[in-house]
């Protein structure tokens, strides 16, 4: 019988008459019959309960699937984002006149200009990076340690976990692009 979790027990006895259950269990004698029943009420637990398990299983495969198609999303938005950065970088055009930044505060339009300029060597931040493994986004700490002239206006940073200190830091090279974006999803927080 097919699993149907809402129905009724009306639904069930037309069900079984269909498929001639009810017929089949009157024609056996009671003994068989109750053999029968012992044996398979047993197993029907037991396949109602590996069914929940692999719903279970499916339905955290569907959110994890889910996050990543939120994850790739974002990664789209962002990387639209850093090349509109570009171009007004490039073409000499003011982040305040593009529309896709007409509603970002002063003191945040001040910080992305900071981070374009190379202007924030030697500030400590707080980042918030996703893991895809984890599916959870974390938050390190971080000290931008210099810029790199040679690679376009990238950033060499330190970076730490909550529970350890600058002395454990890994760094990595970051374009300021991808911080001044950061900044702008409120990914990223300069002290």
């Amino acid at each position: 019988m097919p699993r149907m979790p809402l129905c009724g027990t009306c639904l069930l006895l037309v069900r079984a008459q269909k498929n001639n259950v009810v017929d089949y269990l009157d024609d056996l004698e009671p003994e068989k019959r109750k053999k029968l029943i012992e044996f398979t009420v047993p197993l029907a637990r037991k396949r109602r309960q590996e069914n929940r398990k692999k719903d279970v299983q499916i339905k955290a495969e569907i959110s994890k699937r889910l996050a990543n198609k939120l994850q790739k999303k974002k990664t789209q938005e962002r990387n639209k984002l850093e090349r509109l950065l570009r171009t007004c970088d490039i073409g000499k055009v003011s982040i305040k006149e593009q529309i896709e930044f007409e509603d970002l505060d002063e003191s945040v339009l001040q910080s992305v200009n900071d981070i374009l300029a190379g202007k924030i060597v030697g500030h400590y931040m707080c980042h918030l990076w996703y893991d895809e493994d984890s599916l959870e986004k974390t938050v390190y700490h971080a000290k931008v340690e210099k810029l790199l002239k040679k690679n376009g206006g990238t950033y060499r940073i330190g970076y730490w976990e909550e529970n350890e200190t600058y002395d454990n830091a890994e760094d990595y090279d970051i374009s300021k692009y991808a911080l001044a974006v950061d900044l702008i999803c409120e990914d990223l927080v300069i002290s």
